[in-house]
């Protein structure tokens, strides 16, 4: 491989791909022979609840870093007034969009549940952030314990379909300061950005299909209706 990258330092174009082709493949392994190695020490372990988190403690982020210009009550206060300041829009926009649908009596009435190897497939498709939500958990620590969880986890997210209860503190966010560009000093170049349970993304991530699914086959997506 470092030879492959020698020579496609060179700039021949066929070492190139097959040098981009050969460190997919190498990274490709790493991961697998890493999950293997953290599915193996957890399941090798006398107490395999305690093994999880020892790998999830081992893979939480540094703190961030403390904005000392501004207190947070600034930001909050000024997040708050800036929403307040926003014009007044006349019509409901969420009236305005049902009206343009057809009537219907269809209901969603249950959730098909999801099975441990639909879940790992679902939560391999996160991107692999290790940013910790307010629990101190990681999409990343989260895809490196999946394949030694993912029975108990189905069976959680299950429970909330069946029972239709998303729990209360998969509603608690935290929010934090984001800079976008301009001066550091000035609170109108930051953007809140609320960090939600990573769990409460898996759960999510389990209902969009099936309303997407739902919405088609009903139509009941509007042609007004867009992203923004």
């Amino acid at each position: 491989m470092l030879v492959l990258k020698d020579r496609c330092e060179r700039g021949n174009g066929d070492d190139r791909e097959r040098y981009r082709r050969a460190k997919s493949i190498y990274k490709k392994s790493i991961e697998q022979a890493r999950k293997l190695a953290t599915a193996t020490k957890i399941e090798s372990a006398p107490n395999r609840c305690k093994a999880a988190w020892d790998v999830i403690n081992s893979h939480r982020s540094m703190p961030r870093r403390q904005l000392d210009f501004a207190s947070p009550d600034s930001f909050n206060s000024f997040f708050i007034e800036s929403v307040s300041a926003l014009p007044v829009v006349p019509e409901d926009p969420v009236e305005l969009l049902a009206a343009q649908l057809p009537p219907t009596h269809a209901r969603l009435s249950v959730f098909c549940p999801v099975t441990p190897m639909a879940l790992r497939r679902i939560i391999r498709t996160f991107k692999p952030s290790r940013s910790p939500d307010i629990f101190g958990m990681s999409v990343y620590m989260l895809r490196e314990v999946i394949d030694s969880i993912s029975d108990p986890l189905a069976a959680a997210v299950n429970d909330c379909l069946t029972t239709g209860v998303f729990p209360d503190f998969l509603k608690t966010s935290e929010t934090v300061s984001v800079y976008k560009k301009g001066d550091h000093q000035s609170l109108n170049n930051f953007r809140p950005i609320s960090v939600t349970p990573v769990f409460g993304k898996v759960v999510e991530a389990v209902i969009k299909p099936q309303l997407e699914n739902f919405f088609e086959r009903q139509n009941l997506l509007s042609s007004m209706q867009f992203g923004f």
